[in-house]
């Protein structure tokens, strides 16, 4: 993925995968992430055979907390949520850049 600079405080994100098992089942998901001054995200997509997801990222610091849910086309689940927390070890020099 590359991310494009919209504004001096938000980026684009897109987002292609394609992925195939050993079982030769294929999967495509896109997704786009909106960054808003390198500290909120958020994204939409859509993977095939499952359905749309959302999700949304907070950034304070080293420290990053994020969810994710979902939405599945089918009627053999509610939907799941996925929750995050990163801690980056090291900020590139690029990133300690953008900050100052």
């Amino acid at each position: 993925s590359y991310r494009f600079r919209l504004s001096n405080m938000i980026d684009l994100q897109p987002y292609l995968l394609y992925r195939t098992t050993f079982l030769n089942s294929t999967y495509y998901e896109g997704t786009a992430h909106v960054h808003i001054a390198n500290r909120v995200s958020v994204g939409a997509g859509y993977r095939t055979d499952f359905g749309l997801i959302g999700m949304l990222r907070v950034n304070i610091s080293r420290i990053s907390a994020g969810f994710s849910y979902d939405l599945p086309s089918s009627t053999v689940s509610n939907g799941t949520q996925e929750f995050q927390l990163k801690y980056l070890l090291k900020k590139s020099q690029q990133l300690l850049a953008e900050e100052s």
